[in-house]
């Protein structure tokens, strides 16, 4: 009777839930890896684009669909075209999602994790790097997002879209139903919203987000890599990551960061001492320039970003009976 009792509290506490199959995302404890895609343009105020910079103030003429009202695709055959006060806005997918080494979530036409983001360029240096190009581009939240998709203090929007009727996402292809931006964007943003993240709140507010790029062609490319960290802002009805603990960048070391895999959470300490940068969310990713040249969006970029889930409650409490069966069994024993 109390080898059965035993055997059933450790069954109990290792169990893990199984999801359901559309269930999407799907996220287990500690550290998730999620896998994504992104597509974006650089977009200008259409005020800023009247300069006398190359008669067109570096944008390319307005494209009605395309361009939202007062916005203009940066264009990117110049190179160390980028400004203050621009925005690189556009989409983004979750491919898959790894924890532990295991593929808990994939992608598919009927399972989707996507969004939307904008940041804006608040600052632009040169020679951080190495090079003479604008080789340390800050970015962070829109103070106006071109496409009126974000709450304040949001840098990212996410939404899930899965069952029946599902809209996969789509970069923009041959298919005349899906060719203009804002048609792409609607793909990637429709089903229930699941979370809004941002640089900033909660405490500490210590995001960041940076590029090491001027984000023209391919060739002017100086060192195409971004990183970011931030905090969760916003929570929809889709959300299911449970508690996210802070964590910090192993990718990064250049904003409060050291080069480490991220294998637990910042400690107390850290996150007091102010030593690391420690948010919900961290991502590095490597720009390119878009081949499929059918696609609205001139650049994309990918891979990986971080969270980390924290225990659930209900495994902690199992966990404790577990301890507490054994330490009931142990006495017995000795007894």
């Amino acid at each position: 009777m109390t080898r059965l009792l035993r055997m059933s509290l450790v069954a109990a506490a290792f169990a893990v839930p199984v999801m359901p199959a559309q269930a999407a995302p799907v996220f287990g404890e500690g550290l998730n890896e999620l896998f994504f895609v992104n597509f974006e343009n650089l977009y200008r105020p259409t005020q800023n684009c009247l300069a006398n910079d190359n008669g067109n103030g570096g944008c390319l003429p307005f494209q009605e669909g395309n361009d939202p009202v007062g916005w203009q695709r940066v264009d990117p055959s110049l190179a160390n075209n980028i400004r203050e006060g621009d925005v690189f806005a556009g989409i983004v997918n979750v491919q898959n999602i790894d924890n532990l080494g295991t593929t808990l979530y994939n992608s598919s036409p009927t399972n989707q994790f996507s969004g939307y983001f904008a940041q804006q360029v608040v600052d632009i240096q040169a020679g951080l790097h190495g090079g003479t190009l604008p080789d340390h581009i800050t970015l962070g939240n829109p103070a106006v997002d071109p496409f009126s998709m974000l709450a304040a203090g949001e840098s990212f929007r996410f939404w899930v879209d899965d069952g029946v009727g599902a809209t996969a996402f789509n970069s923009g292809s041959s298919n005349p139903a899906f060719d203009t931006v804002p048609e792409l964007i609607a793909i990637a943003t429709d089903g229930v919203f699941w979370a809004g993240l941002g640089i900033g709140a909660p405490e500490p507010a210590n995001g960041y987000a940076y590029a090491h790029t001027d984000l023209t062609l391919a060739g002017n490319l100086a060192e195409p890599n971004a990183f970011l960290a931030m905090n969760l802002v916003t929570i929809g009805p889709a959300y299911n990551a449970g508690d996210l603990v802070l964590i910090n960048d192993g990718n990064e070391n250049e904003v409060g960061g050291f080069l480490a895999p991220v294998t637990a959470p910042c400690s107390p300490a850290q996150i007091a001492a102010g030593l690391i940068a420690c948010t919900h969310f961290v991502a590095t990713s490597e720009i390119e320039g878009n081949p499929n040249t059918e696609s609205p969006f001139f650049f994309r970029s990918n891979d990986p970003a971080e969270i980390f889930r924290a225990p659930e409650p209900g495994t902690l409490g199992l966990m404790a009976l577990v301890l507490l069966g054994l330490g009931v069994v142990s006495r017995r024993r000795r007894s």
